[in-house]
C-alpha cells in the first residue's frame, strides 16, 4: 500500500517530466505498481498526456524578471530537445513551462528536472516529456520550431553580465554596469552579431563588436575580413535600432587598404583601436566617454 506522501511525490516527479520507469528505478517498486496509483489520480493511461503549457505566461515570466534569449525546438521522433545560447549551463536542472502556442517557455530550475548540457555552443535539455504525443506527431508545428526562451536569472542565482557570450565583452560590460549602464531584457545569441548589445545611461542602445585578431597575411583579404564584420553588425544594429562600436586591434591599422577608412565612415560606425593589453578596458571607457 502506497501511502499518500509518497503518492505526492510521484505525481509531482511525473508532473516535470518523470517517466513511470524512473520513478519505480528511484523507489525501488515496480513500473506496474507506479503506472497503477497514477491512473487513481488521473495523470497516467499509458501514453504521454503530460502537457507543460501554463496559463498567464507572460505576467509569470514579467514577475520572474526573465530576460530573452532565441532558441528552437529540434524534433527527430527519437528525441526532442530544447536548444538556446546562455553561456555555459552545464549541469543544472530545468523544468520548462511553455504559452498555449509553444511560441515561448519559461524555465524554472527544479532539482529533479532535466539536465542541461552544452554541445557547441548551444545548451540542450531533452523536453519531449512535457509536450503531449498529439502535438508532437504535429510535425509542422513542434519540428524546428524557434522559440523565446525566457530564463529567470535571480532563481539560478547567476548575475547579468554572466550571460554574455565573449569573453571580453563580459569584461568591458561588468566596468560599464558599475558605472551605470543596463543590460537590455532580450540578449544576443550566437546567431546574432556583434559581442555586447548594451544601454547607456541615456537610454540608448549600442552594440560592440570586439575583434581582438591580427588579421591575415594578405592586405585585401584582412580588409574585406574586417569589413564584413563591422558591415555584419551594422545590420543587425539597424534591426534592433542600436548604433555601433567597433573595437579592432592597433596592429590592424597597417593592414589594410585606404578604403577602408572611406568604408566605415559610409557606414557611420564608431571605429575604436586598442592593444588589448592589460588596460584596455580603460582605454575603451576613456573612448567611449568622449
Amino acid at each position: 500500500m502506497i501511502d499518500e506522501k509518497t503518492l505526492q511525490e510521484w505525481t509531482e516527479l511525473y508532473n516535470i517530466g518523470w517517466g513511470s520507469y524512473k520513478i519505480a528505478k528511484k523507489y525501488g517498486i515496480s513500473i506496474p505498481t507506479v503506472q497503477k496509483y497514477l491512473r487513481k489520480v488521473g495523470i497516467f493511461n499509458g501514453i504521454r498526456t503530460r502537457d507543460a503549457r501554463i496559463k498567464n505566461f507572460d505576467g509569470i515570466a514579467k514577475e520572474k524578471n526573465c530576460i530573452v534569449i532565441k532558441g528552437d525546438i529540434s524534433d527527430n521522433e527519437k528525441r526532442c530537445d530544447l536548444r538556446f545560447s546562455l553561456g555555459n549551463l552545464d549541469g543544472m536542472k530545468i523544468v520548462p513551462r511553455f504559452d498555449k502556442r509553444f511560441k515561448k517557455v519559461l524555465l524554472i530550475p527544479n532539482k529533479n528536472g532535466r539536465k542541461l548540457s552544452h554541445c557547441d555552443g548551444y545548451n540542450v535539455a531533452g523536453i519531449g516529456t512535457y509536450i503531449p504525443n498529439h502535438l508532437r506527431n504535429q510535425q509542422v508545428k513542434i519540428r524546428h520550431k524557434k522559440i523565446s526562451v525566457y530564463f529567470p536569472l535571480a532563481e539560478f542565482n547567476i548575475s547579468e553580465v554572466d550571460t554574455i557570450l565573449d569573453l571580453d565583452g563580459r569584461k568591458l560590460a561588468e566596468r560599464l554596469v558599475k558605472m551605470g549602464w543596463k543590460m537590455p531584457r532580450t540578449r544576443l545569441t550566437f546567431a546574432d552579431q556583434g559581442d555586447l548589445l548594451i544601454i547607456n545611461p541615456e537610454g540608448k542602445k549600442i552594440l560592440m563588436e570586439i575583434t581582438k585578431s591580427h588579421g591575415l597575411k594578405n592586405r585585401n583579404e584582412t580588409t574585406y575580413l574586417v569589413l564584413g564584420k563591422i558591415l555584419k553588425t551594422k545590420v543587425y544594429a539597424n534591426k534592433v535600432n542600436a548604433s555601433t562600436v567597433i573595437i579592432l586591434n592597433s596592429t590592424l591599422k597597417r593592414k589594410l587598404f585606404s578604403y577602408f577608412n572611406g568604408c566605415v565612415k559610409y557606414l557611420n560606425v564608431n571605429l575604436m583601436w586598442t592593444d588589448f593589453k592589460e588596460n584596455w578596458i580603460d582605454e575603451v571607457i576613456s573612448n567611449i566617454e568622449k
